[in-house]
């Protein structure tokens, strides 16, 4: 199926990461990001990924000046992430966890909107998405063995 199909490119060829950017401005301190991406260099699959859940489709840089040129498709915005991961999250077999972590983090953070927390985060909040943040992070190393 096409869902099966999907979760296998995203476990092979894909990543599920978030990271946290420091704002200068006075509505924000932090902002936290996640994105689903694939990285291949057939265009023609990352199209037919888009054609099912949009997203984006760039030039993929590297620093080998012998590697073909490559693509990356990504979805950054949770709506997207979330519909994503919902749909494959049952024929993942690697990166099952990657995905849990970031449904858990959109289910929290739609929470948190709902209580009205929407530009500067307080340290309770910074906290609470932190640990989000970090488990994904050591999951996404290079040499991690999934459990």
């Amino acid at each position: 199926t096409q869902k099966a199909w999907l979760a296998g490119f995203i476990d092979g060829e894909g990543s599920i990461i978030m990271h946290k950017t420091k704002r200068k401005s006075i509505t924000a301190n932090q902002c936290y990001h996640g994105r689903v991406e694939i990285t291949n260099t057939n265009r023609e699959s990352l199209e037919l990924v888009k054609s099912w859940y949009g997203g984006t489709i760039g030039n993929h840089k590297t620093h080998n000046p012998k590697a073909r040129l490559a693509y990356r498709w990504s979805v950054s915005n949770k709506k997207g992430i979330k519909r994503i991961l919902m749909d494959i999250l049952p024929y993942l077999k690697i990166k099952n966890r990657h995905a849990e972590i970031m449904l858990q983090y959109i289910e929290e953070n739609q929470l948190e909107h709902a209580a009205g927390v929407r530009h500067r985060l307080s340290k309770e909040t910074v906290l609470k998405r932190e640990p989000f943040v970090e488990e994904l992070r050591m999951l996404n190393r290079r040499g991690v063995i999934y459990a």
